[in-house]
């Protein structure tokens, strides 16, 4: 792909916006009991926050989908709070999950290529989501498909806290997210634990200010870039973890298989209308201004 088809979701009003990282949190609040603690991140909080940063990532394209006529389809990959989460979305006849990345840059948008960045699939372990790309979750669909973006998360490495929201947990919450946790360890559960209801009474009780106390600070675009499919896939190379890219904006922890992003075919190539008729985005200037 070329630089000039990356997409710039940059224009989601603040409310919609405010409305999908609060649904977020409240769905990383509930599932974190049941959810794997792939990052090995320490902190619940940490944890709790890594969950809510995807789900921030998936439902800002799913806005940006709607407003633009992309018919994709979230129904059949829905899960419950406590069960693992399949694909992300079907769309022409493929199981889509979305491989978000966050970078650490001055200014709102990167001041060098998105497409020198590179597409990452996590390869941990023979079951990681690699080993997985060929396995269907979704009996209907005829395969898997990737979709590479990237968000801003602040401007300087080393503070794992992001800094576009902070949010704020009270002593009872945060016992209550342990209590969770100690019972369920992060396994799935074929049933409903409890009510959700009862949890989100107990919750407020916690703190009598707000159900969910977060403030944003800023309203970081989502970078739509390229996509892979089965034909693909033979491109990906394995990347050994601890890698940086362009001047440090991206740093991976984990293995991963990786291929650069201009390699790959671009979403924008998919649906030739948005050429004409972007919504609530726009395609990135070319070359960027730091190479102009």
């Amino acid at each position: 792909m070329n630089e000039d088809e990356v997409i710039v979701v940059d224009g989601i009003p603040d409310d919609a916006y405010r409305s999908i990282v609060e649904e977020s949190l409240r769905y990383a609040i509930l599932s974190l009991a049941f959810t794997v603690n792939r990052m090995a991140l320490n902190s619940l909080k940490s944890r709790l926050i890594n969950i809510a940063k995807g789900k921030i990532a998936e439902k800002l394209f799913f806005f940006f989908a709607r407003r633009n006529a992309i018919p994709l389809d979230t129904t059949p990959c829905r899960t419950p709070f406590y069960q693992v989460d399949r694909r992300d979305f079907i769309l022409n006849d493929l199981e889509w999950d979305i491989k978000n990345n966050f970078l650490f840059h001055s200014g709102d948008l990167l001041p060098d290529f998105y497409t020198h960045l590179p597409a990452l699939v996590p390869d941990r372990n023979s079951r990681d989501q690699w080993a997985k790309r060929y396995e269907k979750q979704i009996p209907a669909s005829k395969g898997v498909a990737f979709l590479f973006t990237f968000m801003k998360l602040s401007d300087r490495r080393g503070n794992s806290f992001p800094r576009f929201f902070d949010l704020e947990l009270s002593k009872a919450q945060l016992d209550l997210l342990h209590r969770a946790h100690s019972k369920y360890r992060g396994k799935a559960q074929t049933k409903a634990p409890f009510r959700e209801e009862v949890f989100w009474k107990e919750w407020q009780k916690s703190n009598e200010r707000k159900t969910i106390d977060f403030k944003i600070n800023n309203f970081p675009a989502l970078i739509i870039t390229a996509y892979a499919t089965e034909n693909e896939f033979n491109r990906f190379q394995p990347l050994p973890e601890d890698r940086m890219f362009v001047n440090g904006a991206l740093h991976t922890r984990i293995r991963n298989r990786s291929v650069p992003v201009k390699e790959l075919p671009s979403f924008a190539s998919l649906f030739p209308h948005l050429r004409e008729n972007l919504q609530v985005a726009h395609f990135r200037a070319f070359p960027p201004v730091s190479e102009m």
